[in-house]
C-alpha cells in the first residue's frame, strides 16, 4: 500500500510539496466551500423557478452536500488508500456533490422530474429527453456516492497514524 500522506521516494518534501492526501483535502474544502455558496445563491432562486419545491431541495442540496465535501476535507488526511484509490474516492465524491445539486437544479428550472422525483416534483413531467437527463443524472450521482463514501470508509479502517494533537502512550 502506498501512503498517500508521505511522500513517495521516503526524502523529505519542501514545504511547497504537502502530500497528495493533505492536497485533495485542501481542494476539498476548497470545493465544498464553493458548493455550499452555490446552494446558497440557488435559495435566493427559489421563487423564480418553474418548480420552486425542488428549487428548495436543490438549494437543500447545494448546502448539504457542501457541508460534507468540507467534512470530507478534513478528515481526508487520514484515510489509509492506495494513491489511486484516494484520487478515485476523490473524483466520485465530487462529482456525486455538484451532480446532486445540478440535477435537482435542472428539474427545477425545467419543470421536470415527475418521473424520477415525484416527492419533490408532483406531477410536473419535462420532455423526455429532459426525463431521461435527470435519471441518468440521479443514477450517475447515485453510484458516485456509494463508492465514494464506500472508498471513505474503507479508508478509514484499522490503526492508521495518530489524529494531529492526540498523544500517544507508546
Amino acid at each position: 500500500m502506498i501512503n498517500a500522506t508521505s511522500p513517495g521516494s521516503g526524502q523529505t518534501s519542501s514545504a511547497s510539496e504537502a502530500p497528495l492526501s493533505q492536497r485533495l483535502g485542501r481542494r476539498l474544502l476548497r470545493y465544498g466551500i464553493v458548493l455550499f455558496l452555490l446552494g446558497l445563491a440557488t435559495g435566493r432562486l427559489v421563487e423564480s423557478l418553474a418548480l420552486p419545491r425542488m428549487g428548495l431541495s436543490s438549494h437543500l442540496q447545494g448546502v448539504m452536500n457542501g457541508t460534507f465535501l468540507i467534512v470530507l476535507g478534513l478528515i481526508w488526511p487520514h484515510l489509509r488508500l492506495h494513491a489511486l484509490l484516494l484520487r478515485a474516492a476523490y473524483w466520485l465524491a465530487l462529482v456525486g456533490t455538484y451532480l446532486n445539486w445540478a440535477v435537482t437544479l435542472a428539474a427545477a428550472a425545467w419543470g421536470a422530474g415527475g418521473t424520477t422525483m415525484p416527492l419533490a416534483a408532483g406531477d410536473h413531467l419535462g420532455t423526455p429527453d429532459q426525463e431521461l437527463t435527470l435519471l441518468i443524472g440521479l443514477r450517475a450521482l447515485n453510484v458516485a456516492m456509494f463508492a465514494s463514501c464506500f472508498l471513505v470508509l474503507w479508508g478509514l479502517r484499522g490503526e492508521g497514524p495518530p489524529w494531529p494533537g492526540s498523544r500517544s502512550t507508546y
